[in-house]
């Protein structure tokens, strides 16, 4: 049998971003800061920051933009709607299906949305409330109900790793909850007597939530803005001011927070430091004065949310995922790279067949204990090149997918790959 070779640079790519370790990640974030999109009193409207004007696009509100930033997701006579970033090609997802469908969020690889929805046609939205959470493909096709609590569920909002999806609910105040993409594990995250949450603003890494805090059990006016860990956790108030604060978004940088606070005359957009400081008002166009729902677009650097450019391994992470080495840890969406966590030796399998071109199987099903694993059919690839032998000698009956790889494993990999 003739085994691929790898060139050398290759394989030492690999050994550096996957074996040696990851670098920190603290010091900035994978996206960088583009326009924004707002619902004003007389539509939406997009404004390239800093600009003497906002250009209108749409009669709507509550616009989100897509990942990739090309297209803008809103809410327009009961429906959901998409349109491309300069206001042209509108389609109605929901096609006048129910009471009512709004709030609409992307998935992070934008092949779905998630929405709000009163499907019933004959319920009171006043005395009923029959909210839930719904989800589509981005054509509006396969729509799918997540929820089916009491009350209202509204306002989801998709995790940057894909994972999850906060939204508000409750009958006799309104909380934040999350729960997984199919519905499952649900949880209440806030719990605060005498106030409301509402309307969650993930972190660009999904560490943290900000979120409105109401001075009261439904909505009522906004509070103050505060912010917590994503497991609910070490909650604290960023502004803390007697004024109305509320409707947090985060930059896609990660480093400022936007809110609307009513401080000065009938209120406008805010901006403040992602830990509370430094609050001032945002200079916006005269089209924007009104605004209190905004969304702001991110422009991906970085094929992964959770390597920045300014990461160790960062220009070695790029080459792996840009020659198809590396897809990301988290399917199907696979915006991370999970730099932080080691390598399994299935993993390594997949890494090296891509690495090297492997295709042939050898008939497949060459060891015991990787039925039903994602990473079979590339460790009998592994094993019909001879790069690896199994991890129980002298049988070599398994492969120990789920097993870390050790210096030791990878230099046998890599001297079989090379030799």
């Amino acid at each position: 049998m003739t085994r691929s070779r790898a060139p050398q640079w290759i394989c030492l790519a690999l050994a550096v971003a996957l074996v040696v370790g990851p670098g920190s990640a603290s010091a900035a974030w994978p996206g960088e800061n583009g326009r924004l999109v707002a619902e004003s009193i007389d539509g939406i409207y997009v404004w390239e920051i800093g600009s003497w004007r906002a250009v209108w696009l749409a009669d709507g509100e509550w616009p989100k933009w897509s990942p990739d930033g090309s297209e803008i997701a809103f809410g327009a006579d009961g429906d959901i709607w998409v349109m491309n970033a300069d206001g042209s090609n509108k389609r109605n997802l929901t096609g006048g299906v129910g009471w009512t469908n709004h709030h609409p969020t992307w998935s992070p690889d934008g092949s779905m949305i998630a929405f709000g929805a009163i499907r019933d046609p004959f319920t009171n939205i006043w005395v009923d409330g029959d909210y839930n959470i719904w989800v589509m493909d981005a054509d509006g096709s396969g729509q799918l109900q997540l929820t089916d609590r009491p009350g209202w569920e509204h306002r989801p909002m998709w995790s940057p790793d894909g994972s999850k999806i906060a939204f508000v609910t409750g009958q006799d105040s309104l909380q934040i909850w999350v729960m997984d993409v199919d519905g499952g594990n649900q949880r209440q995250l806030t719990a605060e007597p005498g106030y409301a949450a509402h309307g969650a603003s993930w972190s660009p890494d999904g560490s943290r939530i900000a979120y409105t805090r109401y001075e009261d059990v439904m909505e009522g006016e906004p509070g103050d803005v505060f912010v917590m860990d994503a497991d609910g956790g070490n909650k604290r108030n960023l502004t803390n001011h007697p004024a109305a604060d509320g409707f947090p978004v985060w930059s896609p940088d990660g480093h400022t927070i936007l809110f609307w606070s009513n401080r000065v005359g009938e209120g406008g957009i805010w901006s403040m430091n992602a830990d509370g400081t430094g609050a001032a008002p945002v200079d916006v166009p005269a089209q924007l004065q009104y605004t209190q729902w905004f969304d702001w677009e991110r422009v991906r650097n970085a094929h992964f949310d959770d390597v920045p450019g300014t990461h160790t391994f960062f220009g070695d992470v790029e080459w792996l995922a840009g020659e198809g080495i590396t897809k990301g840890c988290n399917p199907p969406f696979n915006t991370m790279f999970c730099a932080q966590d080691p390598v399994t030796r299935g993993q390594m399998a997949a890494f090296l067949v891509r690495a090297l071109s492997l295709s042939d199987d050898g008939g497949g099903d060459l060891f015991t204990d990787d039925d039903g694993s994602v990473f079979e059919p590339a460790i009998d690839k592994l094993a019909t090149a001879g790069i690896t032998q199994g991890c129980n000698p002298p049988e070599d009956t398994m492969f120990c997918p789920n097993d870390h790889v050790t210096r030791g494993q990878m230099a046998a990999f890599l001297h079989r790959a090379l030799g």
